[in-house]
């Protein structure tokens, strides 16, 4: 927390705090060797054709998820030329893998009522609420192959197969594009190509984190060799279909089959073949995507679900697969957590216990920061002083900006925490949040850290 005293004069005036979080999601192309731990971000301008000149990364996710809400604190604080009250900066870590750190924070912690957090995607809109999530992973331990056969013979081959380059993106901002999953885009392509031919699955590894659509799926197979050339057609043959489903929405996946040698698989680390075949269709149909739609937002989601890491491990045979659920609706929220549960318990998974919940922030439509956002976002966007901009102009300028997000934002975590606390969520605009082609388009900086200046010369 960074405090700036009140200007001479606006001492008087309430506290407004600014929020924005010091971590970011850590995506790279499938291929990439990029360490994020020992190197910089590589940006580079692009020249977007909507949204004009940009900042990205090289391959990497940027990191203007937050690091573009940071700056516009630190701006702020380092502010000389405007009058203004009291500011507090926040500035929380572990935001991403579920909001961990602010839900740590001490109850006596922020002196303000007023909270602006600076984590929104969208310069267009004006966010008031946002949905609640729980994490979830099921484990099952799997029958290797020699619960039904003794004995593998005859000459194998080990093949890698793997599904790479999906365009990913934000669990929750991007979940209604209908992307696709990495980890169902390979389960797919193997189901389709192992019908009718005998192959054994010992090891499977796919998605990374919580809140990022997956990218890739690998998967370790033997196949007899004499059907390999037969095998391989068909794999491909199961991809071009693929490839055309996702036409439009994900043009980049690839394939990528590796011979790793000939070998034996060993009947106690492996699936039989139809234990192998069946897990594939499995992992085709285990929710991923949009679940409902929202009834007080048309065309917003409500409800999702992120079938986010998939491993299957050797040694014993143990399959794990992971959840992230959001919804606006704490109903929801609590019906998919038993629903899951009794999932599990029918399929002989064991659940885990929830990770990372927090609550769905609830919007607030009379509040007085809320009345202060619109103004100030009115006179930002016709390049007025916020004195200029009535109520009602401001109301009705802002009249289709309002919006609940699907995304789990930190406002989530201090309703609880800081009673009668008022928030509201504005940001530049950032396309393909949480992917390696993750843009912050500059000609949305100024306007945003004009809203921010207008808001306290508003109280």
């Amino acid at each position: 927390m960074i405090r700036k005293p009140a200007t001479k004069g606006k001492e008087h005036v309430p506290s407004l705090c600014f929020q924005s979080h010091l971590d970011m999601v850590c995506t790279r192309e499938s291929d990439s060797t990029f360490d994020f731990n020992t190197t910089g971000i590589q940006t580079r301008l692009v020249e977007d054709p909507e949204y004009g000149p940009s900042v990205m990364g090289t391959g990497t996710t940027l990191g203007a998820d937050d690091g573009i809400g940071v700056a516009a604190a630190l701006a702020l604080l380092l502010e000389e030329k405007i009058e203004h009250g009291p500011i507090e900066c926040l500035f929380t870590i572990d935001e991403e893998p579920g909001l961990l750190g602010i839900a740590k924070l001490p109850t006596d912690f922020i002196k303000s009522k007023y909270c602006v957090n600076l984590d929104a995607f969208d310069d267009k809109t004006i966010t008031i609420g946002c949905a609640g999530g729980v994490v979830r992973t099921l484990t099952k331990k799997l029958q290797p192959a020699v619960s039904t056969i003794s004995k593998i013979e005859g000459d194998y081959t080990q093949l890698s197969v793997r599904v790479l380059n999906c365009r990913s993106g934000h669990s929750g901002f991007d979940i209604h594009n209908g992307r696709a999953n990495g980890i169902q885009a390979l389960a797919t392509v193997m189901y389709k190509a192992s019908s009718g031919i005998g192959i054994y699955l010992n090891r499977l590894d796919g998605g990374t984190k919580v809140n990022v659509i997956p990218q890739d799926c690998v998967g370790d197979v033997w196949v007899q060799t004499k059907q390999l050339p037969e095998f391989e057609t068909k794999l491909r043959d199961a991809f071009k279909i693929l490839q055309a489903d996702f036409a439009g929405r994900d043009d980049d996946i690839q394939l990528d089959i590796k011979t790793i040698g000939k070998s034996l698989p060993s009947t106690d680390s492996v699936l039989s073949e139809r234990d192998s075949h069946e897990l594939f269709a499995l992992l085709m149909n285990v929710p991923h995507g949009v679940l409902r739609l929202s009834a007080l937002f048309p065309g917003k989601v409500e409800s999702s679900i992120n079938f986010y890491r998939c491993t299957l491990s050797s040694n014993p045979l143990e399959l794990n697969i992971s959840f992230l659920y959001r919804s606006a609706s704490q109903l929801q929220i609590e019906s998919y957590k038993t629903q899951q549960e009794a999932y599990a318990v029918a399929n002989g998974f064991i659940c885990s216990e929830c990770k990372s919940e927090y609550p769905a922030w609830v919007p607030v439509l009379n509040s007085q920061l809320l009345s202060a956002t619109k103004r100030a976002y009115a006179a930002a966007r016709q390049s007025k002083k916020v004195s200029d901009i009535t109520q009602q102009e401001g109301d009705d300028f802002c009249a289709d900006k309002l919006v609940v997000q699907h995304v789990g934002l930190e406002p989530c975590w201090m309703t609880k925490l800081f009673p009668g606390m008022e928030f509201v969520t504005i940001g530049a605009h950032i396309s393909n949040c949480h992917s390696p082609t993750e843009s912050l388009h500059i000609n949305s900086v100024q306007p945003f850290y004009q809203t921010l200046l207008n808001i306290l010369a508003a109280f």
